[in-house]
């Protein structure tokens, strides 16, 4: 009876280990490319937004609301880019 108990237990937490080892590594090898192709999503987007902008720089500035999530300036002087967090049914986005 114990051994009928034990064997499976220790089959499908063995498939458990092997599995969540194998999505560690996938995720390793996939987070950078994934956070390079958002951040380059972002840039085309401010790009969009302010298109006579050539390039962004970030700035951290101090005091700003909680909705205002990253600011950006434009590297010729054409305005600034704000990216800002909207509350919603499903949370923030």
């Amino acid at each position: 009876m114990k051994k009928d108990f034990l064997a499976p237990v220790l089959v499908l937490s063995l498939i458990c280990l092997v599995v969540s080892g194998a999505l560690a590594v996938t995720n390793g090898f996939t987070e950078p490319v994934i956070a390079d192709a958002a951040g380059q999503r972002e840039d085309e987007v401010r790009g969009e937004i302010m298109p006579g902008a050539d390039d962004f720089e970030r700035l951290e500035v101090e005091g700003l609301p909680e909705s205002v999530k990253e600011v950006y300036k434009a590297s010729n002087g054409d305005g600034y880019v704000f990216t800002v967090v909207s509350g919603g049914y499903g949370g923030g986005f």
